[in-house]
């Protein structure tokens, strides 16, 4: 049990939604014990300046500030040579998809492992005479993967990226496996994960290999949208698969944690499944706490701002600024994440630039972290 996560009465259609899920995982209703303050509450940019950045793009929070505000100091954290390395093995990636299934007794390996047990336990019914034939003594010593392409079988440590359907998952998917000149490039996209408007749109687990090295599964979402049987498939991998190093749940960042990811941290922790935390959706939280004309502002309002416009700007950016933090401080201290006794990392992502968030962030700590968990750096 963990004590901090506040779990509520699921809603009866996240019940026929998720009924796989909702038996044997802890409920608690008891309030987190201590506030979670992150270390510094200053605003991260140049607004001591007399005469503030005419571009409010400068002044506004970004992920990245945010993973450093939450950071916690028994986290250890990523150096300069760490974060070199993580971004030359995703940037030069040779990326392939390995396989794509809904049950995880399909999974290369498992397969190979079952076939062959069940070969095995053919021939030792035979009749000890046949044994000594020619054939027999062939088969028996066979090296052959059933028609499963070797290099599927090679073991290589996985992470799983799991949360609620239409959180984002492909999008961070497709983010963490740009190349160097689309991670470059502020309007770059690639696809490997299909990204759709549609909520439950992934219906399967997908596994991504990069370089031989490592493979990172992308897990059909869980929620009012997600079918039993993609439920079931998600619930067997984390439970059963040796090769899991880490899970990274994603977490809605405007709407905070839900019933479901709560239950969903008490599975894994009464697993014991080793797992840190994504905020996604950032940018909308910082849109929702800007003025409006500061959330669409263009490149020729910048050119009309004059001082006071510049000075008035930055004072209603730092206020905004004080609400980010404000809203993801309170989304961990009301979910007691802070008392998760497994102390999970967070990390802080916005999915795709904006005039206001004008590239992606916080992505790279999310690659460390990966490359970390898989023992690679």
């Amino acid at each position: 049990m963990f004590p901090s996560i506040v779990v509520k009465q699921v809603n009866k259609s996240a019940k026929t939604s998720l009924n796989y899920l909702l038996s044997a995982l802890p409920t608690s209703s008891s309030k987190p014990s201590t506030e979670y303050v992150p270390k510094h509450l200053a605003t991260p940019s140049g607004e001591s300046k007399s005469v503030p950045s005419a571009d409010p793009a400068s002044l506004i929070i970004t992920p990245n500030t945010l993973n450093k505000l939450f950071h916690d100091e028994n986290w250890g954290t990523f150096k300069g040579g760490q974060i070199s390395r993580s971004q030359q093995f995703f940037n030069n990636s040779q990326i392939k998809l390995d396989w794509t299934l809904d049950n995880i007794s399909d999974i290369p390996d498992i397969k190979y492992e079952r076939l062959k047990k069940d070969r095995d336990e053919q021939f030792a019914k035979m009749d000890p005479y046949n044994k000594t034939s020619t054939y027999y003594q062939t088969a028996s010593k066979s090296k052959k993967t059933f028609g499963i392409p070797p290099d599927l079988l090679k073991p290589l440590p996985e992470v799983l990226l799991l949360g609620n359907t239409n959180v984002g998952k492909s999008t961070i998917v497709n983010t963490l496996l740009l190349d160097k000149a689309e991670s470059q490039t502020a309007g770059a996209s690639t696809e490997y994960a299909y990204v759709s408007r549609r909520a439950g749109y992934t219906k399967t687990l997908n596994c991504f290999n990069i370089n031989n090295k490592i493979r990172i599964v992308d897990s059909p979402g869980y929620g009012q949208f997600g079918e039993r049987i993609q439920g079931q498939a998600v619930m067997d991998y984390i439970e059963h698969r040796k090769l899991l190093r880490n899970v990274f749940v994603l977490i809605d960042g405007l709407n905070g944690v839900s019933e479901l990811d709560a239950q969903m941290i008490g599975f894994l922790m009464n697993q014991g499944v080793s797992f840190d935390i994504i905020f996604t959706k950032v940018d909308q939280v910082i849109k929702a706490k800007l003025p409006k004309g500061l959330s669409t502002f263009t490149r020729g309002d910048i050119a009309k701002f004059s001082v006071q416009d510049r000075k008035d700007n930055a004072s209603k950016i730092e206020e905004a600024n004080e609400k980010v933090i404000k809203h993801f401080s309170e989304v961990i201290n009301d979910a007691g994440l802070k008392e998760v006794p497994t102390l999970p990392r967070f990390y802080f992502n916005n999915g795709v630039p904006t005039p206001f968030l004008p590239k992606r962030y916080g992505y790279k700590e999310i690659r460390c972290a990966i490359l970390q968990s898989c023992g690679l750096i």
